[in-house]
């Protein structure tokens, strides 16, 4: 539905539609809900890739444990181990990551990784580590992180299935919010709520972590809350507010270029 109108008032994908199609499945990193630009003869056209790129998903098949994120950004030391492979790669801006691929950013690191079926976004901060885990369920991804320390700001789309996040002293697990969560040598969780509800859970207990309070977790203690102080509440995440932007060229059979412009706006 969705491509016949972008069909109609673009002329390349008029005519070139199913090519436009591969080639973009081919450069999968660039995935829904993202808003694209699609420049043609000075013209600029703007169109939401979410209804398109279920089509794709339900035509063509995709993977169901890769390219379920993208890193947006990345500074200083940040690095990427993935499963099976013994050496650590470089961290760079429009990198694709798969379920199982392991960050970890150094003392001057810093990464914004966004999920590809919701624009959920992730912020590490330095001397972090973080494994995410992903399944493409129709049109949205199971999303399942495991951070054993570290510090890291999350803002999470609504969701049909809760987004997890695996401390070593307990569970967070949220539909729809944002807030920080701090891991430290220890294993020991705080988590700071600043929209929403967020659960905070381990063996021996449970607790909802709403705006504004502090959920504490231990290897030995039920998570237990209270009001934030909030002198001590971080505030990196919301400080970095930035709009990020990709761009990939196509080039059809003719040799004719396009380019594709990927933009996210965190400041809204």
């Amino acid at each position: 539905m969705l491509l016949s109108g972008v069909s109609r008032n673009i002329p390349f994908l008029r005519k070139q539609s199913g090519l436009w199609m591969q080639e973009l499945i081919f450069n999968r990193r660039h995935q829904s809900l993202f808003i694209v630009r699609f420049k043609q003869a000075g013209n600029t056209f703007k169109v939401c890739l979410a209804s398109l790129l279920c089509l794709m998903m339900v035509t063509v098949g995709w993977a169901v444990d890769r390219d379920i994120a993208i890193v947006l950004k990345a500074t200083g030391n940040v690095t990427l181990q993935q499963a099976n492979v013994s050496v650590a790669q470089e961290v760079s801006r429009g990198l694709h990551l798969n379920s199982g691929d392991q960050i970890r950013t150094g003392d001057d690191g810093f990464a914004a990784i966004m999920f590809t079926d919701d624009k959920t976004l992730v912020k590490l901060r330095g001397n972090s580590v973080l494994k995410i885990r992903g399944s493409r369920q129709q049109s949205t991804i199971a999303k399942r992180l495991n951070m054993p320390v570290g510090e890291m700001w999350v803002k999470v789309k609504p969701q049909k299935v809760k987004l997890k996040i695996e401390t070593p002293s307990g569970v967070a697990a949220v539909k729809g919010t944002a807030f920080y969560i701090l891991v430290d040598g220890i294993g020991n969780t705080k988590l700071y709520g600043i929209e929403g509800v967020t659960e905070l859970s381990n063996s021996i207990g449970a607790v909802d972590v709403k705006a504004g309070m502090t959920g504490l977790a231990t290897k030995t203690r039920a998570p237990s809350v209270h009001e934030t102080i909030f002198a001590e509440q971080p505030t990196w995440g919301t400080e970095d507010k930035t709009e990020y932007e990709l761009e990939i060229e196509l080039i059809n059979p003719s040799g004719e270029k396009r380019k594709l412009k990927i933009q996210y706006d965190d400041r809204n």
